[in-house]
């Protein structure tokens, strides 16, 4: 018993051959004329080129449907600017315990890292600022990027980076001493306001 897929293939088959006889027929009743150069068979893959296959009332209902729909899924995430592309460094290996939230006030994510983990910039900058903050007890390293971005990172123990600093992506800002709490928080702001820094980073 011929299966879906055989009879097909009989089908195609079929019409072929149909339209190669009847394009024989119009050679020979000189409908079609035929040079040294084309074949029969040319002459009729030459033909079934002219066909002009339109949508049917299906397909063109379902292209309308699904372009109506493609319309809003695109998703534009308001921390980040869509028209840049930032490839940024991981300030630090860890797990993220807090994260950022706006609304209380937490303008970053903070991380747990294993025992003497490095702290990095997450791209090439200048330092702009290196001290301690009595109000968080951290000491703090800010870097200034291009496009008006800051990196921002805080630990329990001074960074090796001093004002004026250039750094690198990927450059060694801290190691964590032997005893130092091993918790970063980073933050990132952009023209003076605070972002989501899962928005620009993979940690």
């Amino acid at each position: 018993m011929l299966d879906a897929l055989q009879v097909d293939s009989l089908v195609v088959e079929m019409n072929e051959q149909k339209q190669y006889i009847d394009m024989i027929r119009n050679v020979m009743t000189g409908n079609v004329s035929v040079d040294s150069t084309d074949t029969a068979y040319s002459l009729l893959t030459q033909e079934n080129a002219k066909i002009d296959l339109e949508k049917s009332s299906g397909e063109t209902a379902f292209c309308a449907e699904f372009e109506e729909a493609e319309r809003y899924t695109v998703t534009i995430d308001n921390d980040r600017q869509t028209d840049i592309n930032y490839l940024m460094h991981r300030p630090a290996r860890g797990i993220i315990n807090d994260k950022f939230d706006e609304k209380n006030r937490f303008f970053g994510v903070s991380m747990n890292m294993g025992d003497r983990s490095n702290v990095y910039s997450t791209l090439d900058g200048v330092v702009v600022f290196s001290g301690f903050n009595a109000s968080d007890n951290l000491f703090v390293v800010q870097i200034q990027h291009v496009d008006d971005l800051i990196s921002v990172y805080k630990i329990k123990q001074p960074f090796l980076k001093r004002v004026g600093d250039n750094v690198n992506a990927g450059e060694i800002l801290a190691t964590l001493n032997s005893g130092t709490e091993p918790k970063l928080i980073f933050e990132l702001w952009r023209k003076g306001k605070p972002v989501n820094p899962e928005s620009y980073i993979m940690f």
